[in-house]
């Protein structure tokens, strides 16, 4: 039996300005690995934070080669991305890309930034995140073998203490994978559903990974008590051709 859910108490609409919080010292700073392998210091260097003029959101990248880097993000936190935005990357560096696609029934949108446009060191650290490990992965609750458990996920959020110059800080926030074709009445159709130990603003456009390190899906909305729905990977790759 379907459960209609409705996401009434909050909706994240990347509302909450171009407000950071300060360092409560609980945070994860970010030290950047050369494993090529999902890990903390890998998620972290696959994820962006997006200012624009009156809203701060979360973007992940999920393509980069010689030339440029595509970034996905909730397409409702890039409705004010023009002149004056920022894409700020893990250690404090920005640029600015161009909106080349988007889907509103998904709440989707892409930025690409060429490869000239970032800092050279930072661009060599960036890294898209890891995609599941089969093309047939459909996120079914159906057993994939012993090596991954899907119901344990985890995600992150991060945000500037200080200086927006300054490298950005992070926390992690784990839980549990619901269901994977869950419906959910605000956006009228099937989506991931979970539960993690807290949601915060701005945490549209998240990634969210599953205990190996593999990105299921993206954050679009979520509730005070730390549920969120979000959009499936195998839908947002739908949506553009990699290579």
């Amino acid at each position: 039996m379907k459960c209609f859910l409705i996401f009434c108490a909050v909706i994240f609409c990347a509302g909450c300005g171009n407000k950071e919080r300060a360092d409560d010292g609980l945070n994860g700073s970010i030290d950047i690995g050369t494993d090529e392998d999902a890990s903390p210091d890998r998620d972290i260097c696959s994820c962006v934070r997006i200012y624009t003029k009156s809203e701060c959101s979360t973007g992940f990248i999920i393509r980069k080669d010689e030339e440029s880097i595509v970034i996905v993000a909730s397409l409702h936190g890039l409705d004010s991305y023009g002149e004056g935005s920022q894409i700020v990357f893990f250690d404090g560096s920005a640029s600015f890309g161009q909106v080349f696609g988007s889907n509103e029934e998904l709440d989707a949108g892409f930025v690409e930034i060429a490869a000239g446009d970032v800092d050279s060191d930072t661009f060599m650290k960036l890294a898209p995140v890891v995609l599941p490990d089969t093309d047939q992965y459909t996120g079914s609750m159906t057993d994939r073998g012993s090596t991954v458990d899907i119901t344990k996920i985890y995600s992150y959020d991060l945000y500037a203490a200080g200086s927006l110059k300054d490298a950005l800080k992070y926390e992690r926030f784990e839980g549990e994978l619901i269901s994977a074709d869950e419906y959910i009445y605000d956006y009228d159709r099937n989506m991931l559903f979970g539960r993690l130990d807290r949601v915060n603003d701005g945490m549209s456009g998240s990634p969210v990974f599953n205990a190996d390190g593999e990105c299921l899906g993206m954050i679009v909305a979520g509730n005070d008590d730390g549920s969120f729905a979000g959009v499936f990977i195998r839908d947002i790759l739908n949506l553009i051709s990699l290579p």
